[in-house]
């Protein structure tokens, strides 16, 4: 039970959700979805003041204005019921399994829905949301060689009437959403008399005019009129093997087609990007060795154009993302230092809102063309799994994605914002002292409740761990810090979370952390920390009266000794004196006496 902000209490029965008013006596009830015969354990309040609760697996919200909405489901197969279930701050779900780990749900994500594969991934797409056999349809039988393997093969597009257009082996055509059915369009007798085994469409795109263009395994390009029905050789057969299979021991495997007002663009499996000049025919091949190497790489997979700038291209390839500049034949890679999770791009799917959708091998990546924002979702966000296969994608006519690996596929409803506005605030993970972990020493005292630290001299050489506490992505935190009092700006150290000090000298300073969010802003949340350092008994305050007072009784001694020893000099001059006086008192009387005598001699003559 839980009370909603406007005084409702909110429970339940097996059956429905009950709201009762306390102050009105009054109750309503609103119908579970699914009928689970379960009642319901927890409900919990998002941050966006939206009940939730789990119920069999599956994780619903209620509001006033949509009802009860099926967000998230756990991928347990079995046991699905959580043990515990709980809304933080940030949005995101966290749910406790019997036996089965701790699952995490973030509402700011894609619900995905998932669904095993049983055929292939384009036949069940099709199966369940169009209602068609994608292999009936388009002639793609059991018993063609490569059945299990129709995804690979199939290639898809919009037109601008926002019809979707399917090519699959021999066969092209569009979805007639009225009449629920695909329109079949015939090929060109030129893609029909291909070999069996690699016969069909390899690309599927439009040109500016709307006109629907198409290549085939061996480098033969065309389009379509609608309005005469008419098949036009754009690129034959043939001048693509004289300009490029003679070249090569093998041949030469387009495997996806684009093209624009002067030139048609086909990658290749292994032999980079070959352009065709629509008026002259002529053709160059681009790869990563010739010329100049242009391409980080000559493995290509699929092709898109940019949805705004059109002088790019978007390839995907082994080696990363790559964005080709048509004006100036060069490119740059986007690959695991860019910060994607993998260099296979195996797909590469617009959405509405302008963002590319990556498959590959460690889970879909949501990248923006513009701003190269990128974020991540694997199997802890709702996946069947991470690793995705080459062209198992699909953009349905209600805007939802679908992508296909090896643990089966899934389709979702991309979100748009790359945003994230949550604020993260930081805290201490570990306090290394001497290489001595804080709880290891005499200074123990839990992290969380650490707001003063206080150490004497010969502990002063310190280790902060630290960790934002935003759960969704948290690879994609960045974090700076400063200690006031010794650094005189902040430290910016990126997706590391440690400060590291060395015989930091005695005094007090105050350790400053902060965290960015997923995307890049910094949260108003700074974590502080004061640090004394205390100093050794010989530098501290009573250390220096003592000092002083030492050096006070030092100086009145010395006083009293000069005054002394300045004493007896004078008293020895004077005693000097006295005795130079008598000297010479004595040496007159003795002239005087002298000179006495002289004069009372008679004189004789």
């Amino acid at each position: 039970m839980i009370e909603r902000p406007n005084g409702e209490l909110i429970f339940s029965d097996a059956k429905k959700l009950i709201f009762y008013h306390p102050q009105r006596r009054s109750f309503r009830s609103v119908p579970f979805l699914h009928d689970e015969n379960l009642s319901i354990r927890w409900i919990r309040r998002g941050p966006d003041q939206k009940e939730y609760w789990e119920l069999n697996g599956k994780v619903y919200q209620y509001d006033d204005r949509q009802g009860i909405r099926q967000v998230a489901e756990t991928q347990l197969k079995t046991m699905k019921e959580a043990c515990s279930f709980l809304v933080d701050r940030s949005g995101l779900i966290w749910l406790g399994t019997n036996a089965a780990g701790l699952h995490q749900i973030d509402l700011n994500a894609p619900y995905f829905q998932t669904s095993e594969t049983h055929h292939s991934f384009h036949e069940d797409l099709f199966q369940k949301e169009f209602g068609v056999s994608l292999g009936q349809t388009f002639g793609w039988s059991p018993q063609h060689p490569e059945y299990q393997l129709s995804s690979y093969n199939v290639r898809s597009a919009y037109d601008t009437k926002h019809r979707l257009w399917v090519g699959l082996w021999k066969n092209l055509g569009y979805w007639d959403a009225a009449a629920r059915h695909f329109v079949l369009l015939p090929l060109p007798p030129e893609l029909l008399s291909q070999n069996y085994l690699y016969q069909g469409i390899r690309g599927l795109t439009f040109d500016a005019q709307g006109q629907v263009w198409i290549s085939g395994q061996d480098g033969y390009v065309a389009s379509f009129d609608e309005g005469t029905r008419q098949w036009k050789t754009q690129s034959p057969a043939s001048v693509f093997a004289r300009a490029i299979q003679k070249k090569n021991a093998r041949p030469i495997i387009p495997v996806d087609l684009a093209v624009d007002e002067k030139t048609i663009y086909l990658t290749t499996e292994f032999d980079g990007l070959v352009l065709i000049d629509r008026a002259t025919h002529q053709i160059q091949q681009l790869t990563h060795e010739n010329p100049s190497k242009v391409l980080p790489t000559s493995q290509l997979i699929g092709l898109v154009p940019d949805p705004v700038r059109k002088d790019l291209l978007w390839i995907g390839s082994y080696d990363g993302l790559i964005c080709f500049h048509k004006s100036t034949r060069t490119s740059e890679i986007f690959s695991l230092d860019q910060g994607l999770p993998d260099n296979s791009i195996y797909s590469i799917l617009p959405d509405a809102q302008g963002s590319f959708w990556l498959a590959t091998n460690k889970g879909l990546c949501q990248f923006h063309p513009v701003t190269h924002q990128i974020r991540l979702f694997q199997a802890s966000d709702g996946l069947p799994g991470e690793e995705f296969n080459r062209f198992h994608y699909l953009r349905l006519p209600n805007e939802k994605l679908a992508f296909g690996g090896i643990e089966g596929w899934t389709l979702f409803k991309p979100t748009g914002s790359f945003l994230d506005s949550y604020q993260p605030t930081v805290g201490l993970t570990q306090v290394l002292i001497n290489n001595t972990p804080i709880d290891q020493t005499p200074f123990r005292q839990p992290l969380t409740a650490l707001q003063t630290l206080d150490l004497p001299y010969d502990q002063n050489s310190i280790v902060f761990d630290f960790a934002g506490l935003q759960y969704d992505q948290p690879q994609k935190l960045t974090y700076r810090y400063q200690l006031q009092g010794y650094d005189d700006t902040w430290n910016y150290i990126g997706h590391a979370s440690a400060a590291h000090y060395t015989k930091l000298p005695p005094g007090w300073y105050t350790l400053q952390v902060n965290v960015t969010n997923t995307s890049g802003v910094w949260s108003p949340h700074v974590y502080t920390l004061s640090l004394h350092i205390r100093p050794p008994f010989y530098l501290t305050w009573w250390a220096y009266a003592f000092y002083l007072l030492l050096a006070g009784t030092v100086v009145g001694l010395y006083v009293k000794y000069r005054i002394r020893q300045d004493r007896l000099t004078q008293a020895m001059v004077l005693k000097e004196k006295e005795a130079q006086q008598l000297r010479w008192v004595d040496e007159m009387k003795t002239k005087f006496s002298l000179t006495s005598r002289m004069s009372s001699v008679p004189l004789s003559r």
